[in-house]
C-alpha cells in the first residue's frame, strides 16, 4: 500500500471527487426532469375524467373513509448495463451475514431468499455481481479503500465496513455520499427511517441503512431468559411485568440475585456455578440508558451532536449504579473471564464453532444463567435447547404505565459504502436502493417471520416481544461514530468495577469534543 497522510488523502480524493461532480449533478438533472414528465403525462391522463370526492358512506355503514394503502415501489426507471460488473469488497466476520452476495441455493429459506435477490438484480439491470473479499474485516477493509481512491481506480462499485471506520474515511474523502447518489431515496419504507434520525448531522446523512442491510437488522438487542429456572425459583413472570409496565431494573437485579448460586459449593464463582446472566459488555450495559432515553452523544435543535454525560445526573446515575452492580457477582461477563473456553471445550455439543457469541449462547443453552444478553441473529443458536426460553427487552428503571412500549437498540453496524473511484454512480445507487427495495419486500419477510419468529421462538409472547423491539430502536452515536472514545471509555469501567464516572467522563471529555467539532465542520461542508 502506498504511504500517504490524512492531509494527502483528504486532497486526493477530494480531487477524485470533483472530478465526477458534473456525472452527478447531469444525473440529478435528469432524473427531475424525467419525474416532471412523467407527472405532466398523469395529469393529462387523469384530465378527462372527473374524482368524486364523496366520501359519504351507505346508510348504516361507517362515515370513515378507510385508510388508503400504497404498494411501496422503487421508481427506479428500465436501466440496462450491458454486462457490467457490479464489485462488493467484504469479508468474513464472525458469523455475521457479511457476505451476502455470494450467497447460493442451498435448501435454507434464508440462502434462497438472497440468491434470488442477487439473481433479480443481475438480470434486472444487466449486470453481472462479484465479492471481493479480504481476509480481516476490521483492519483490511479501510486500507483496501483508501488504496483504490488514491490510485483512481475503479476497483470496487460497493463495500461493507464498519460504521465509524466508514465516518473516518468518509471524512478523509475516500467515499461518496449518499446524498451524491442519484436513485438512493432515503424517504423510502424499505430504508431505515429511524436511522435517518439518529445517525445524521446537520441535517445530512453520509450513509445509511437499508432492509437489505442484515447486519444491522440483525444487531438488534434482546435478553433471553430460561423459563425452567424461572419457574424452578417461582419467580414472578417477565413477559406479565412487561405487559404491565413493571419490568424495571430493579426486578430484573432481583432476580439475577435469586439465581445466582455457588453450585458445587467452593466458594469461588466460575463457569462451573450458575449465574444470573452471561454477558458481552458491548452488548448489555448500554441498553439500559438507552431504555431510559438517554444517549452518550446526544444533538441538539440544529441536528449538532455534543457529549451529554458532563452534568447529567440521570446518566451519570445510572453509568455508576452499573459499575456497581458490576462487582456484585450476578454477571458473568465473556469480556473478562476465560474459564469458559476449556469447559466448552470438553462439554459442548458438535455444533460449537467456537466464537464469542456463540460461546455465550452455548453457555446459556446449557441453563448456565437465568438472563442472557443477545441479538436477533444469535438467539438463532438458542433453537436446540432442551429448557424453554424466553425473549425479553430490557427493563427501564422506573415502572410504567401498563402497555408501555419498551424498545431496544441496535449497537451499530456495518454499512454499504461507495468508494470515491467508483465511476458509474448511477449503476451504483439503482443496484443500491433496488437490493433495498427487494429485501423490503422478499427477504426480511423470510428472516424475521419464517427464521426468527418461527424456527426460533417458544411461545407467542416471545413473539410479541420481538415485535415490540424491531419496532422500537434506536442507535447511540457514542456507541457508532465515535464509540473508541465515548462508550469505550465506560466499558472499560464496568470491566474494571471503577465507579468514579466523573473521573473518567473528565479524562475523554475535552477529547470527544474535538472529535464531535471536526465531525460538525466535516458535515456542514457537505453539500
Amino acid at each position: 500500500m502506498p504511504s500517504y497522510s490524512p492531509t494527502h488523502t483528504r486532497a486526493r480524493c477530494s480531487n477524485i471527487r470533483k472530478f465526477n461532480e458534473w456525472r452527478i449533478n447531469t444525473m440529478k438533472k435528469i432524473t427531475a426532469f424525467t419525474l416532471l414528465l412523467a407527472n405532466l403525462l398523469l395529469l393529462a391522463a387523469c384530465g378527462g375524467s372527473e374524482v368524486s370526492n364523496d366520501t359519504t358512506a351507505s346508510a348504516g355503514g361507517d362515515t370513515t373513509a378507510a385508510p388508503v394503502e400504497t404498494e411501496v415501489t422503487d421508481d427506479i426507471p428500465e436501466l440496462d448495463f450491458g454486462g457490467a460488473p457490479f464489485r462488493v469488497l467484504t469479508a468474513d466476520f464472525s458469523g455475521y451475514p457479511t457476505r451476502t452476495f455470494s450467497a447460493e441455493q442451498t435448501g435454507d429459506i434464508l440462502d434462497d431468499a438472497l440468491f434470488a435477490r442477487n439473481r433479480y438484480l443481475e438480470e434486472r439491470f444487466n449486470i453481472e455481481i462479484e465479492e471481493i473479499t479480504v481476509s480481516n474485516f476490521i483492519k483490511d477493509i479501510s486500507p483496501a479503500i483508501r488504496t483504490v481512491v488514491l490510485a483512481g481506480d475503479p476497483a470496487y462499485e460497493m463495500a461493507m465496513m464498519v460504521d465509524r471506520f466508514a465516518l473516518n474515511i468518509g471524512m478523509e474523502g475516500c467515499l461518496y455520499s449518499y446524498n451524491d447518489l442519484p436513485y438512493i431515496d432515503l424517504d423510502k419504507p424499505y430504508w431505515n427511517q429511524q436511522v435517518k434520525e439518529d445517525f445524521s448531522v446537520d441535517g445530512k446523512l453520509f450513509f445509511c441503512y437499508g432492509d437489505d442491510n442484515l447486519v444491522f437488522f440483525q444487531n438488534t438487542t434482546i435478553l433471553t431468559f430460561n423459563k425452567q429456572l424461572a419457574e424452578q425459583y417461582k419467580l414472578d413472570d417477565p413477559y406479565q411485568l412487561v405487559y404491565d409496565g413493571k419490568w424495571t431494573y430493579d426486578r430484573f437485579m432481583e432476580m439475577n440475585a435469586a439465581v445466582t448460586n455457588d453450585l458445587n459449593g467452593d466458594s469461588v464463582m466460575d463457569i462451573n456455578d450458575q449465574w444470573g446472566t452471561i454477558m458481552a459488555t458491548n452488548m448489555f450495559y448500554a441498553n439500559f440508558w438507552l431504555q431510559d432515553g438517554l444517549k452518550l452523544v446526544e444533538k441538539d435543535e440544529d441536528d449538532l451532536p455534543y457529549f451529554n454525560v458532563p452534568g447529567n445526573d440521570a446518566l451519570q446515575s445510572i453509568l455508576v449504579r452499573l459499575a456497581e452492580d458490576s462487582k456484585k457477582g450476578y454477571f458473568y461477563d465473556m469480556d473478562t473471564r476465560t474459564d469458559y473456553n476449556e469447559f466448552l471445550n470438553t462439554s459442548a455439543p458438535a455444533n460449537y464453532d467456537g466464537s464469542r457469541l456463540d460461546n455465550l449462547m452455548k453457555l446459556f443453552t446449557m441453563n448456565k444463567s437465568l438472563f442472557a444478553s443477545a441479538t436477533f441473529i444469535h438467539v438463532i443458536n438458542a433453537r436446540t435447547m432442551e429448557a424453554d426460553f424466553g425473549i425479553l427487552p430490557f427493563p427501564a428503571t422506573e415502572e410504567k404505565e401498563p402497555g408501555y412500549i419498551y424498545g431496544s437498540r441496535t449497537f451499530g453496524g456495518f454499512p454499504y459504502v461507495v468508494p470515491a473511484s467508483t465511476e458509474n454512480l448511477e449503476m451504483v445507487s439503482a443496484v443500491m436502493e433496488a437490493s433495498a427495495y427487494y429485501a423490503h419486500q422478499n427477504v426480511i419477510p423470510v428472516l424475521y417471520d419464517k427464521v426468527l419468529k418461527v424456527k426460533n421462538t417458544r411461545d407467542e409472547d416471545s413473539v410479541n416481544m420481538m415485535d415490540m423491539i424491531r419496532r422500537n430502536r434506536i442507535t447511540d452515536l457514542g456507541e457508532t461514530y465515535w464509540w473508541d472514545n465515548v462508550e469505550n471509555t465506560y466499558e472499560q469501567a464496568f470491566k474494571e468495577g471503577d465507579v468514579n464516572m466523573a473521573s473518567r467522563t473528565a479524562a475523554v471529555e475535552e477529547l470527544v469534543n474535538a472529535d464531535l467539532e471536526k465531525a460538525i465542520e466535516f458535515f456542514k461542508a457537505l453539500d
